[in-house]
């Protein structure tokens, strides 16, 4: 059976741990705003020039690369669960990509 004394310090343990668990959500999400507004004020890059070749002709290089990833799955450890599954996606010349992921650890 469980008496008041019991129920008041589990209540208590209970919000402590939420307590924790807002403040360091608080941080996180912060910390990403943070790191959003930094990136804001970054001076943009130059143009991409491509040189040319000695006959004078076309841009030196291929016209048109593509970067291809076609059903793209990764787990760190063989032992662990896949952190990507069936990621596919192309990257063509001159395009810029950044990719974010938000981890969850589940115990």
């Amino acid at each position: 059976m469980c008496n008041f004394e019991d129920f008041k310090s589990r209540s208590c343990c209970t919000i402590n741990f939420q307590a924790v668990r807002v403040s360091a959500l608080l941080e996180t999400t912060m910390t990403s705003v943070e790191r959003v507004t930094e990136y804001g004020k970054l001076k943009p890059e130059a143009a991409l020039a491509m040189e040319q070749d000695e006959s004078g002709g076309e841009p030196s290089g291929e016209s048109g690369v593509v970067l291809e990833f076609k059903d793209v799955s990764m787990k760190y450890a063989e032992e662990e669960r896949m952190v990507l599954k069936g990621l596919t996606f192309k990257i063509k010349e001159k395009e810029k990509v950044v990719k974010t992921v938000r981890v969850v650890w589940n115990q």
